[in-house]
């Protein structure tokens, strides 16, 4: 009206503008920036689009002046909070006219371009414009802010809800300023966040339930909302015990867009804080109703809060489920929760199976409940009754595993060895014993040859020869039956089974050391013995490799306790002879040298030469064998193989299982090495005299730095013996050469062509000196030199102390005498 044209409407508004922008007209000189700064903001919503553009222009301008590092001029004058309610009251209607009916109302575009203003160009600037000590209206200007809010929020613009969300979140933002303020009291402002909360959750839940067709909000506006959730959660009191905001948030992750579920995942991750001292039922029954969703965010989710929030009992069902879930970073998370606890054996398998929860769990999850299960039982039992459920669940599992729960069948043959076989525990092996409803003593034998791994056939194999009961007739008849079928899964002429030749192996092992510990009981199984031993042995050179590793195994098992004398005589030359010739195919030769194969061979010697002691039979060739190793092919590819041989050296000479040995004297030591001198010796005694004279002297530095690692593991067997029997004939030996030996291992830390191993078994073996002495009794000085002999351990025999010419010349002089 009164215009002729658009034009001239245009042109008297843009005037108008130009009058009252800040950086060009005069109309509000000394009176400050607020009001030009409101009314250029209300002029910016203008319909017609060149005054829009317009004031947009001059608006930039001015604050691009105001914001150079030489302006002196704050953008909204010296009130931002005036420009801010005014603003404010303008899209609510409140300023204009006197008679509010007479006030035009805004457009939602134009009310969504003024809360854009007051977002980018008031709030974001001004981060303490609540808090000023100027202002006094901070909670007025809140619930100003919060009603455009929620008048954006209820509209149906797009753009108008999109800005009030940005705006919401910016505001939220700033709690932590608002709530260190003395407004922080105000009855109001706790009303102000709770009208938050509630606009949070109404926007949010439309995507919670599509199946109602509510408006689901832009991926903005909910990106705005997950934030504002985020800065809330910061402060407890907002979110308190209010498990709907959960509720919603795992809804929101289960029906979210792809790209927009890390968000979500996030914000519900940062309200993980205000539940963790509330495990109340309700939260425990929304995270058990989402253990099975398909979006593995959600998921993850569950675990984090029921691990973090029931630490207890209660969080087992739950827990138990997701350590077996597919996806392994949900797995991992919940396996370390599991590992953190704390878990009583009679609550926690009430949990598992009174309750279902073991049902419920894949075969994954199965693994981790028999294995924490048996922890727990371990550290503190249980009830009987508690205890043969688990003892049941756990024969089941073996039986009933398919082919691909492999882990499954390992961990469950585990367990149930652990408790059986533990000195703590008297039931579960005693409930074995007498009560085959669970499993018969044959299916423990027929298992340990025929389950898919290696590991389970060796743990049914122990639980059969600890259950087994020995003062009773059928005693006799399994061990035939054991020892016939392994017989049958060894005889390596005909078409055979790897697994099963291990199984059988492996299980021979353990019932021909039962016969052993029994002779009096099972002499009619002797021929079925020897038998079976020499199968063994024959299996020692076959040509796959697990086979010979799992016979050689087995052989060490069976001889850790001496067999009678009858079989050692019948069975000691096949294998001495067998053992003698693969470790010199697979430790001395060029062509076969393999470190990895002669390992398990080596490792079988040391039980075998120790029970020879009570034979006719000499074992002078294979320990030839074993000497030879030092310094071979196979030691020059692993020199950890000379720790394999010194230990089987030092079971050797140790001759505590054989009361018939006596003490021997070694003298002679400064003549060298004399082969008659050694024949007189006592056949235990002479590795121990060869070491110190010829090995030790040896001119190939391959041979000479091997067996310092030799020496030390004869230490330190007899460091373990002297604990024991202090008159022992191997103790009282190394006794009186304790000094020899010492000054040997001193010489080895100068010997320049040590290696790192050779030179830390003389480091070790000085200690494990110390230390036998100690409890030995006797005044054994660590010798002088020690000090000046690490004076010389670098590559080149040089000195490695601070020391001057002449006493570098004196000390080598000392120590060539």
């Amino acid at each position: 009206k009164g215009f002729k044209s658009t034009a001239d409407l245009t042109s008297y508004k843009i005037s108008a503008v130009d009058f009252i922008a800040p950086n060009r007209g005069a109309a509000f000189t000394g009176i400050g920036l607020e009001i030009p700064i409101t009314l250029m903001a209300a002029s910016s919503t203008d319909d017609l689009p060149a005054v829009k553009d317009h004031v947009g222009e001059l608006l930039k301008a001015h604050f691009d002046r105001s914001h150079s590092s030489l302006s002196q001029i704050k953008p909204l004058g010296s009130s931002p909070y005036i420009v801010c309610t005014t603003l404010v009251k303008l899209i609510l209607g409140s300023v204009g006219k006197p008679k509010p009916e007479d006030r035009r109302a805004l457009s939602p575009q134009q009310s969504s371009d003024l809360t854009s203003f007051i977002t980018k160009h008031v709030l974001v600037p001004h981060p303490k414009i609540f808090t000023s000590p100027t202002n006094i209206n901070g909670v007025l200007l809140l619930t100003l802010l919060f009603t455009t809010i929620r008048k954006g929020f209820q509209s149906t613009s797009q753009k108008y809800t999109t800005t009030s969300s940005h705006l919401l979140n910016i505001i939220t933002s700033r709690l932590n300023l608002i709530l260190s303020s003395p407004i922080k009291s105000s009855p109001a402002l706790q009303l102000l966040l709770n009208t938050c909360v509630s606009l949070t959750l109404n926007t949010l839940k439309p995507l919670t339930t599509p199946s109602l067709n509510g408006v689901i909000p832009s991926n903005e506006i909910r990106d705005n909302v997950y934030g504002t959730v985020s800065n809330l959660s910061r402060f407890t009191s907002v979110f308190k015990e209010n498990s709907t905001i959960v509720q919603v948030m795992f809804g929101c992750i289960k029906f979210e867009k792809d790209e927009m579920i890390s968000r979500a995942y996030g914000c519900l991750q940062s309200l993980l804080p205000n539940f963790i001292n509330s495990p109340t039922p309700e939260i425990y029954k929304l995270l058990a109703g989402n253990c099975d969703c398909t979006i593995k965010s959600s998921r993850l989710a569950v675990a984090y809060w029921v691990g973090s929030i029931f630490k207890s009992v209660d969080s087992a069902g739950v827990l138990f489920k997701l350590s077996g879930d597919e996806d392994e970073e949900i797995a991992g998370v919940s396996r370390k929760f599991i590992g953190e606890m704390e878990w009583e054996f009679e609550e926690l398998c009430g949990r598992l199976w009174k309750e279902g929860g073991y049902e419920r769990c894949s075969w994954k999850g199965k693994v981790n409940c028999l294995k924490t299960c048996a922890e727990s039982y371990s550290k503190k039992s249980g009830s009987n009754e508690t205890a043969s459920k688990f003892i049941s669940e756990c024969v089941q599992a073996i039986k009933n595993a398919t082919a691909g729960e492999i882990t499954l069948v390992d961990t469950a043959a585990k367990s149930l060895c652990d408790i059986v076989t533990s000195k703590k525990l008297v039931y579960p092996k005693e409930y074995l014993k007498y009560n085959e409803d669970v499993i018969t003593k044959r299916d423990m034998i027929r298992l340990a040859v025929t389950l898919q791994t290696s590991e389970a056939r060796k743990c049914m194999a122990r639980v059969f020869t600890e259950v087994v009961i020995t003062d009773k007739p059928e005693f006799m008849e399994l061990c035939s039956a054991a020892l016939t079928l392994c017989s049958e899964k060894l005889n390596f002429k005909k078409m055979f089974h790897a697994g099963q030749a291990n199984g059988g192996a492996t299980l021979s092992g353990y019932v021909l050391r039962l016969l052993f510990e029994n002779p009096a009981l099972t002499k009619s199984l002797d021929s079925l013995a020897v038998e079976v031993i020499e199968l063994l042995g024959e299996g020692l050179t076959h040509s796959d490799q697990y086979v010979s590793s799992s016979c050689a195994s087995s052989l060490g098992v069976a001889f850790s306790f001496p067999p009678s004398p009858s079989i050692l005589d019948s069975t000691l030359p096949l294998l001495f002879t067998n053992l003698q010739a693969t470790i010199k195919k697979y430790g001395t030769t060029i062509d076969h040298s393999d470190p990895n194969r002669c390992s398990p061979l080596i490792k079988c010697c040391g039980p075998i030469l120790s029970s020879s002691l009570s034979s006719s039979v000499s074992p002078s060739t294979l320990l030839e064998g074993l000497f030879k190793i030092l310094g071979s092919e196979s030691y020059k590819k692993s020199n950890e193989i000379s720790l394999t041989v010194g230990t089987a050296i030092s079971s050797y000479v140790d001759c505590t299982s054989h009361p018939s040995a006596s003490s021997v004297t070694i003298e002679r030591i400064d003549e060298g090495y004399d082969e008659i001198y050694e024949s007189r010796m006592q056949e235990w005694a002479r590795p121990i005299y060869r070491l110190i004279t010829k090995e030790y002297k040896d001119h190939n530095p391959q041979v000479r730095t091997a067996s310092y690692s030799v020496i030390f593991s004869i230490v330190v067997r007899a460091g373990e013996v002297v604990e024991i029997d202090k008159d022992n004939p191997f103790v009282k030996l190394i006794k009186e050469m304790l000094e020899v030996i010492q000054a040997k291992f001193v010489k080895g830390l100068k010997d320049d062509k040590g290696k790192q191993l050779s030179r830390e078994c003389c480091c070790r073996g000085l200690a494990a000196c110390f230390g036998f002495s100690k409890v030995a009794g006797g005044s054994v000085e660590v010798s002088s030199s020690l000090l000046k002999a690490f004076g010389q351990t670098t590559n080149h025999g040089g000195s490695a102390m601070m020391e001057t010419r002449e006493q570098e010349a004196m000390r080598r002089v000392q120590n060539a005498e």
